[in-house]
């Protein structure tokens, strides 16, 4: 996890630099997403397609294509991150609402691409839904979620 913390940590400074070298400014958060709200829907998409071609720069990652190339091995992977996640909340004290699932049902469902029912992701327990955002934000910081462009 501290690993994932520092490559966060340091992609988005390198997004920053790259968005304000565009002329921009703005906040991003290490997603690559904007904090700022627009007004204006084409400025938006302008700022958006700057983030996602700087994004792309840093990372050799285009932010489309992430979550449409699951493998088993990737989904096995994510299962383990996830799994230290739900554990670490529940040493925070946090009382889940929704058992975590086994290895091969995660599995399953990632590479079944099926949408009709919402995955498992600690996170978005009820429990923790129901938390005020400083307290999740608070939690966050002792058991940080997967990055996305975690390599």
């Amino acid at each position: 996890m501290a690993n994932n913390a520092q490559a966060e940590e340091e992609f988005t400074a390198k997004l920053q630099a790259c968005m304000d070298a565009k002329g921009w400014d703005l906040t991003l958060d290490s997603s690559g997403g904007i904090i700022e709200m627009f007004t204006d829907e084409t400025e938006m998409m302008r700022a958006t397609k700057d983030s996602q071609a700087c994004t792309k720069d840093i990372t050799g990652i285009d932010p489309l294509s992430i979550g449409t190339s699951v493998t088993e091995a990737s989904a096995r992977e994510n299962y383990q991150f996830e799994t230290d996640v739900y554990n670490c909340l529940v040493a925070q004290g946090v009382k889940m609402s929704r058992e975590m699932p086994s290895e091969e049902e995660y599995v399953d469902t990632a590479l079944s691409g099926e949408t009709s029912s919402a995955p498992w992701w600690p996170y978005g327990d009820q429990t923790v839904l129901s938390m005020s955002l400083d307290e999740q934000n608070k939690l966050r910081q002792e058991c940080p979620e997967r990055w996305v462009f975690a390599q």
